[in-house]
């Protein structure tokens, strides 16, 4: 979980970053832990923000079509796309494990979706 987080983080804190998430800077400085003991590369990083970068513009894309939406995140993990994509038409559903959604739960907000 907190792998992705990390290199959203990472990635938004460049000069030109590929993917900005700001709650996902947010989050890690909430986090006491130290990330560069995972030795994850950089490159890492960037396929994961080009990866969730593709998968964004997708949700926008079919969400600009639409007049109402119902999106379910199923293994939302420590995610933040509906801060990205949100859309005034979406209904949206964060679902996971207990053990991920009650940390979830502490760090993201619950919207009045």
């Amino acid at each position: 979980m907190f792998i992705p987080l990390y290199g959203k983080a990472f990635e938004s804190t460049k000069k030109t970053p590929i993917l900005l998430d700001t709650k996902a800077i947010e989050i890690v400085k909430k986090i006491a832990y130290d990330s560069e003991s995972l030795k994850i590369p950089g490159k890492t990083y960037t396929m994961m923000c080009l990866m969730t970068m593709i998968i964004d513009n997708f949700v926008k894309d079919y969400l600009h079509d639409k007049n109402k939406s119902i999106i379910l995140l199923l293994g939302c993990r420590l995610e933040s796309r509906f801060d990205r994509v949100n859309n005034s038409n979406v209904d949206w559903y964060d679902l996971d494990f207990k053990e991920v959604i009650d940390p979830h739960q502490n760090l993201y907000p619950e919207y009045d979706k």
